[in-house]
């Protein structure tokens, strides 16, 4: 969101508190109130990587055991945030129900609790603060109704700025926009054939500074005719290192399973802005899959944004034939062979009696037809260092 900001002298009798206010069609909607005796007023901070609303509501009293939950929950929420909480929270109630858009989620093993909790971040009073709400609140099962939020932070905003029940407070709301990774799959020899109906399954995690592993956000994609598929994974992360897991979970018909992980490394800025991306073993991968920010950047949305290239093999292909050991032209139908992939006498790949994947355990047998003709398929894994062998195994069909 942008506007030319200019200052407005709002002083409270209470707080004296100066705010900035931005001259945008999103906020002429909201209406001011004329006297601000009693009136809150937010700053708002212009943050080109967030799509901003705000919420308007009034300060109430809280139920008296938000200490006992902030408590719990302070270690796992400083795991998140980087923030250490102060043991309360500041009641609000809205003019109207609110659904949250987490930035993060709490897991309720994660703090020994009943219910997972939500956390969006905000802003109030010029304070970096965070709306938190318990799944239980989510399943309408709380004591809360939706338009009543709880705001947590390193302050007491009661005794900072002499907060009373009933004042009246505007929370700016700090969406982030959706981080997407664009997976494109082409063919390994030829870069400018795309292949369509790949799915993959994406996974990912960071590390705190105690070195203690974090699960961020997940998300699936399926290439389309064009060879991409768009994963959307929901959100970045302010000045920190997300490693990506793409898993090939079914290879497109006609190709090769890429035999591999792919960990894809994201580096974020103080904005939550993509700064840099690289793979985590380049060398191993380079020829299965280049990764790249989006250059150049044309709108913010770009910020927020990778691609991804991945190079599958085609299925490899025996064709069979079975026929008279003596009379050559006599072909044999209804002869079954099953073809079986191994290194070191380790299976690693079974065959399958159509152009796809076979990703069992078991090979698949494919059949002569009256020609004593048949075709067999089997996927190679693409490491150098193995030097592979196929066993053909004839089988007849009973």
């Amino acid at each position: 969101m942008r506007g030319n900001s200019r200052d407005c002298p709002l002083k409270s009798p209470n707080l004296g508190i100066l705010g900035t206010v931005l001259n945008s069609p999103e906020l002429n909607k909201f209406q001011f109130p004329k006297t601000i005796d009693k009136f809150i007023f937010l700053t708002i901070i212009e943050k080109e990587r967030r799509i901003n609303m705000i919420l308007e509501g009034k300060v109430i009293e809280g139920m008296g055991i938000a200490k006992v939950f902030v408590n719990m929950m302070k270690e796992a929420f400083y795991q998140k945030t980087n923030m250490k909480l102060y043991p309360g929270t500041l009641n609000i109630e809205l003019n109207e129900p609110y659904n949250l858009k987490s930035t993060y989620t709490i897991k309720a093993e994660e703090y020994g609790g009943k219910y997972d909790v939500q956390v969006q971040e905000c802003v109030l009073l010029e304070q970096k603060a965070y709306i938190v709400r318990s799944e239980k609140n989510l399943k309408e099962e709380s004591d809360y109704e939706r338009n009543i939020i709880e705001i947590v932070s390193n302050i007491n905003f009661r005794e900072k700025y002499n907060l009373k029940d009933g004042d009246l407070v505007k929370i700016q709301v700090l969406n982030y926009p959706e981080f997407q990774m664009n997976i494109e799959n082409v063919d390994r020899r030829d870069t400018t054939t795309k292949i369509s109906g790949t799915s993959y399954k994406i996974s990912s995690k960071y590390t705190t500074s105690d070195n203690t592993e974090v699960e961020f956000t997940n998300g699936n994609a399926i290439t389309n005719e064009n060879g991409i598929g768009v994963a959307h994974l929901d959100k970045t992360k302010d000045n920190a290192i997300v490693t990506y897991t793409i898993k090939e979970e079914t290879p497109a018909i006609g190709y090769q399973s890429l035999g591999t992980d792919i960990d894809v490394v994201v580096t974020y800025d103080e904005n939550g802005y993509v700064s840099n991306v690289e793979l985590k073993n380049k060398d191993g991968l380079s020829q299965i899959a280049s990764v790249s920010k989006i250059e150049p950047v044309n709108n913010n949305e770009d910020n927020f944004k990778v691609n991804v290239q991945l190079k599958n093999n085609p299925i490899l292909k025996f064709n069979l034939t079975a026929e008279d050991s003596v009379n050559h032209d006599t072909k044999i139908k209804d002869i079954g062979f099953q073809i079986v992939s191994k290194y070191d006498e380790n299976v690693y790949s079974n065959s399958s009696a159509t152009n796809k994947v076979n990703q069992t355990s078991t090979p698949e047998t494919s059949y002569t037809n009256i020609n004593g003709h048949t075709a067999s398929y089997l996927c190679t894994i693409q490491l150098k260092k193995f030097k592979n062998h196929q066993d053909i195994i004839g089988k007849t069909k009973i």
